[in-house]
């Protein structure tokens, strides 16, 4: 690890909002090549921009006003997504974000250990939203960090 970074335990509201926002630019900077590669959930080009329409609700949703509670944040992103959800994909992103809400919306500040936990709660939102889910049922949605992410939270718990 660089001397410069430290692990961080916790995120509030602030921070998490700072983490959503990059994650929401660096999928605008891809919509492009996700619609490329679009398969799932119907093959038609146009997953990323359905994906960038619906967080471009929730950016605007988060430069609104600055929420120090993480989970009012994240109930915050939810109800953005879900009003301004296009086509099938946003509408999965939208119900992950649901139950990322569902999962840490009584949190404060979430550690790692907790934003594991809530990412998979949002994860089986997402699978549940799916009428027929593609390939393992249990794992499809969820995300290929997490896994590993599983692992190290107990490891960053205690930073």
């Amino acid at each position: 690890m660089s001397p410069s970074l430290t692990p961080v335990a916790e995120l509030d509201g602030l921070a998490l909002a700072d983490m959503l926002r990059a994650g929401i630019y660096r999928l605008f900077e891809k919509t492009d090549h996700i619609n490329k590669i679009n398969v799932f959930p119907v093959p038609d080009g146009d997953t990323g921009t359905n994906m960038s329409m619906t967080l471009s609700a929730v950016l605007g949703a988060l430069d609104r006003q600055p929420e120090p509670h993480a989970g009012s944040l994240l109930v915050r992103a939810a109800d953005a997504a879900l009003d301004g959800a296009r086509g099938n994909s946003g509408a999965i992103l939208a119900q992950f974000l649901l139950g990322l809400g569902d999962g840490a919306g009584h949190l404060a500040r979430v550690s790692v250990s907790e934003f594991v936990t809530a990412v998979t709660n949002g994860a089986n939102y997402a699978r549940d939203a799916m009428s027929q889910p593609p390939g393992n049922s249990k794992n499809c949605a969820l995300p290929t960090w997490l896994m590993p992410a599983h692992s190290a939270s107990s490891k960053y718990s205690r930073v």
